[in-house]
C-alpha cells in the first residue's frame, strides 16, 4: 500500500489473483491473445471484488481517511494562517496599548491643564467677588503686619546700614590721608624755614665778613691819620645803629653789582704778589656769589606738582594736580587755624 491508495491496492490484487488461478502460461508468438484474455478476466474479477460487502467498507473506510486526512492538512493550513493572523493581532494589541498609555498620559496632562484653567478662573472670578466677613481684621493682623513691614522695610534698611557704614569708613579714611598730607606739608614748610634760616645766618655772617674785610682794606689805603679816624669809628660802631645800617646796605650794594668784583690798587699785578687780605675778599666774594645762587634758586616760587601729561590731554593732569595742592594748602591753613584756637582756648 506503500505510494498508492486501498483502491489502487485492491486493484492489484485482483489481477494477480485473475492471473494465477486460470491462466495459462503463453505460448511463444500468441502474446497478443493473451494480453486480451487476461484484460477480459482482470475486469471481472475486479467487479466481482468490488460487489464484495467487505471491500466496500474497506472503500469507504479509505475515502474516510482521505477525506480526513485532507480535514488535517486544511486544518494544519488554517492553524497556520490563524498563528500569523494572531501574531499580526499581537502587535496591534501591543501598538494599541501603548497608544492607550499615550492617550491615558495626555488624558491627565489635558485634566491637569484643564484643573489649572479652572483654578485661575475660579481666582480671577473670586477677584470680582466681595470679600468674606472678618477678611479685613485677619488681613490686619499684628503678625501679618510684623511679616509686612519685614519684607516692605527690611531690604531697604539693610542697605542704608551699609551704605552708611561704608560712608564712614571712606570718610575715616579721607581724614587720614587728609592729615597725612597736611603733615607732609607742614615737615616741607618747617624743611624750608630751616633752610631760610641758614642761609639767612650765613649770609649775615659774610655780611659782617666782607664789612670787617672793607674797614681792613680802607684802613690799609688811608693815611695813618686816616687810619686812627677809621679805627676809633669802627670802635664806635656797635653802640651806633645807624653805622651798622649804613654798613648792610653798602655790603648789600656791592652784593647786588656782581659784575664789578673788589679790587685793591695794583690788582693787575701778579695774583702771587697780591696781599693775602684781597685773597681772602676774592674767596668771600665768590662765597657770596655762591650763596646768592643757592638762595634765589631756593626761594623761587613753589610750582604746583605737575606731571608729564599726554599732548591730548589738554592739561588735565596739571590742573587736578594743582586744585590738589591748593586743597592741600586750604587744609593746611584750616589746620593751622583750629590749632591755635585750640591753643588760645587751653590758654585762657
Amino acid at each position: 500500500m506503500k505510494g498508492g491508495s486501498f483502491r489502487d491496492f485492491t486493484a492489484e490484487e485482483s489481477e494477480r489473483r485473475g492471473a494465477g488461478r486460470g491462466a495459462a502460461p503463453p505460448a511463444p508468438g500468441g502474446l497478443v491473445a493473451n494480453n486480451a484474455s487476461n484484460a477480459t478476466s482482470v475486469n471481472n474479477y475486479s467487479t466481482f471484488f468490488r460487489a464484495d460487502p467487505g471491500v466496500q467498507s474497506l472503500l469507504r473506510t479509505s475515502d474516510r481517511i482521505e477525506e480526513s486526512k485532507k480535514i488535517i492538512h486544511n486544518s494544519e493550513e488554517v492553524a497556520k494562517h490563524t498563528l500569523v493572523e494572531l501574531e499580526v493581532q499581537r502587535s496591534q494589541l501591543h501598538d494599541m496599548k501603548g497608544m492607550v498609555n499615550e492617550t491615558t498620559a495626555a488624558t491627565g496632562e489635558a485634566q491637569t491643564l484643564l484643573q489649572k484653567i479652572a483654578d485661575r478662573a475660579y481666582r480671577r472670578k473670586r477677584l470680582f467677588e466681595a470679600a468674606p466677613p472678618g477678611s479685613r481684621e485677619n488681613f490686619f493682623t499684628w503678625q501679618r503686619k510684623v511679616v509686612y513691614s519685614l519684607f516692605a522695610f527690611g531690604p531697604g534698611t539693610a542697605m542704608a546700614i551699609y551704605l552708611e557704614s561704608v560712608k564712614r569708613d571712606m570718610e575715616k579714611e579721607d581724614e587720614r590721608l587728609k592729615l597725612q598730607a597736611i603733615q607732609n606739608e607742614q615737615q616741607t614748610t618747617l624743611e624750608e624755614q630751616h633752610k631760610d634760616l641758614a642761609l639767612q645766618e650765613a649770609m649775615n655772617d659774610l655780611r659782617a665778613r666782607l664789612q670787617a674785610l672793607e674797614d681792613e682794606a680802607r684802613r690799609a689805603r688811608m693815611p695813618a691819620a686816616t687810619t686812627a679816624t677809621t679805627s676809633t669809628s669802627a670802635s664806635t660802631a656797635p653802640t651806633q645803629p645807624n653805622n651798622t645800617a649804613k654798613a648792610a646796605n653798602a655790603a648789600a650794594a656791592v652784593v647786588a653789582t656782581p659784575s664789578v668784583p673788589l679790587q685793591a690798587p695794583g690788582a693787575e699785578e701778579d695774583e702771587s704778589t697780591l696781599p693775602q687780605w684781597i685773597k681772602q675778599v676774592q674767596d668771600l666774594w665768590q662765597q657770596q656769589r655762591e650763596l646768592w645762587t643757592q638762595l634765589a634758586t631756593t626761594n623761587e616760587p613753589a610750582k604746583p606738582m605737575q606731571q608729564t601729561a599726554a599732548p591730548d590731554e589738554s592739561g588735565i593732569r596739571a590742573r587736578v594736580a594743582m586744585l590738589e595742592r591748593e586743597r592741600i594748602q586750604e587744609d593746611l591753613r584750616k589746620h593751622k587755624a583750629a590749632t591755635a584756637t585750640a591753643a588760645a582756648a587751653a590758654d585762657k
